[in-house]
C-alpha cells in the first residue's frame, strides 16, 4: 500500500521467504515505479516475513523485487500494482 503524507508518498513492501524450513539471509532490490519515475533500493533480510518502506517524490503505480543476480530465488514475473491506503 501506499499514502501521501507531507513529505511525499511511502509505500510498503511485504517480502516473504518460504520453502526451507529456516529462512536465508536474502539480498534484493525493492523497486518502485511511476509514471514516469522509478525509485530503487537496496535491501537485505533473514527473516521469513518483513516489510520494507520506500519513500518518494512521486505517486507509485507499481512495486517490485528483484533478487537475481543477488540471491537464488524466483521473482515475481510482474511488477505488482500499488494500491492507495486512505485509511489514517
Amino acid at each position: 500500500f501506499t499514502h501521501k503524507d507531507d513529505k511525499g508518498w511511502l509505500t510498503s513492501i511485504m517480502v516473504r521467504q518460504g520453502g526451507t524450513p529456516t529462512p536465508y539471509r536474502m539480498r534484493f532490490e525493492l523497486v518502485v515505479s511511476g509514471s514516469d519515475k522509478t525509485k530503487v533500493d537496496f535491501a537485505d533480510s533473514e527473516a521469513t516475513e518483513k516489510m520494507f518502506l520506500i519513500r518518494t517524490d512521486f505517486k507509485p503505480e507499481t512495486a517490485s523485487i528483484n533478487v537475481f543476480p543477488f540471491t537464488l530465488a524466483a521473482t515475481p514475473k510482474e511488477p505488482i500494482k500499488v494500491e492507495e491506503d486512505n485509511v489514517r
